[in-house]
Parts: C-alpha cells; sequence; structure tokens
C-alpha cells in the first residue's frame, strides 16, 4: 500500500506522501502532502512542490525551522491549517493562481516572511493565517478576496502598507491588530462595502471607522 521515492513515503491509493525526510523530491504523480508529513524537519532547507499537488494538508511542514525556500506548484488549491506555520526561515512565498484556500495559522509566525505574493483565486485569508510575520511591511489583497478573517495579519508589528482589493466585503475584528507601524491604507475603486478617506477604512453604510493609520 506504499511505496517510496524521491526519499518520500508515498501512499499508493491516495497518492499522498506519508512522510518526508531530508534531501526530499516530492514525486511528480503525487496528489496531496499528507498531515505532519515534514513537520519539524530541522534538516529541511528547501522544497518544491510539483504542479500535481493539489492539497498541503495540516501541518505539513510545519516547524521546519531552517526551510528557506518554498516553491508552490500550479496545482496546489488548497493550504491547510498549520501548513508551514514555524517555519522561520522561509523569506519569500508566492502563492499561485490556483489556491483557493489559505486556512487559520497557515503561515503564523514565519517571523522573515519578508514577501508574500497572493494569487488571484483566493477568496479567503483564514484566521491568523498571516499573524506574527514581524518583518513583513506591505500585503496586496487581491481582487479575488471576499473575506480577511480574525488575526490574519495580527501581530505583522512592521507591517506599514495595506492594499485592499475590490471585492473584499468582509475585515473581521482584529484582522491587522498590533500592526503598529501602519502608515498607508488603500481600498480599491469599486469596492461596495468600504473605502478610504483619510489614510482610513471606512464602511460604507454605517460610516464605522474599520482601520486606520498612524498618521
Amino acid at each position: 500500500s506504499y511505496y517510496s521515492k524521491g526519499n518520500c513515503v508515498v501512499e499508493k491509493s491516495t497518492n499522498t506522501i506519508i512522510s518526508g525526510y531530508k534531501n526530499s523530491i516530492i514525486p511528480d504523480g503525487v496528489e496531496k502532502i499528507g498531515g505532519y508529513a515534514f513537520y519539524g524537519r530541522a534538516d529541511l532547507f528547501e522544497i518544491t512542490i510539483p504542479d500535481s499537488v493539489k492539497i498541503i494538508d495540516v501541518s505539513a511542514f510545519e516547524n521546519c525551522v531552517n526551510l528557506k525556500k518554498i516553491k508552490l506548484g500550479n496545482g496546489v488549491t488548497v493550504i491547510g491549517y498549520l501548513a508551514f506555520s514555524g517555519c522561520y526561515s522561509l523569506s519569500k512565498i508566492i502563492i499561485p493562481d490556483n489556491v483557493e484556500v489559505i486556512a487559520s495559522r497557515a503561515f503564523h509566525g514565519c517571523e522573515k516572511l519578508s514577501d508574500v505574493i497572493i494569487g488571484n483565486k483566493i477568496t479567503e485569508i483564514g484566521q491568523d493565517s498571516f499573524s506574527g510575520c514581524i518583518v513583513l511591511e506591505e500585503i496586496n489583497i487581491p481582487d479575488s478576496v471576499k473575506k480577511i478573517d480574525e488575526g490574519a495579519f495580527s501581530g505583522c508589528i512592521n507591517l506599514k502598507k495595506i492594499n485592499i482589493g475590490k471585492n473584499v466585503n468582509e475585515i473581521k475584528s482584529n484582522a491587522f491588530s498590533y500592526c503598529e507601524k501602519r502608515e498607508n491604507i488603500t481600498v480599491a475603486d469599486g469596492n461596495e462595502k468600504y473605502y478610504c478617506e483619510g489614510n482610513c477604512i471606512m464602511e460604507k453604510d454605517t460610516f464605522k471607522l474599520i482601520l486606520g493609520c498612524n498618521n
């Protein structure tokens, strides 16, 4: 029911990686990186996810503290709960356009993550998904996103610039809490729920202040 390839253990019936190791090369044809498959592997420095992979499951790469480089394949649709949480050495992530779900705490505590590019199919940025990314300075929320969940960018203490896409219609409480260096906020033209005035995000119907800046 299992086979080994590329220094990975793969379940035949589901094409799921059950366990990965140092110098693993994820084989083409694998469709899922299973839960905890690479959990805590301090000897993993980079990984390429092939286009065949659709799901990166719960805690798949959590606490891979020396993982510096990740290339996500274009087939990935789901980045699961805690998938890359605690990858302290990761500095950049490009989330491909086919990804639809960034689950809660997916990149929580990636303390060196300074460059995040979010693809154009994401509809929801999960709870605490980028919380504690303390060197992140700018985030662009694409037009596909409808909801920014609670604490999504909480504790990003160096986040200065926030650009909100035109289809965001729900910004949950504390989505940007403890982002104490906020300097510039924009909301895309055509957003039906929010607008930007005086470097603040306002709710159109209620004139409620949703998010402000230091200036």
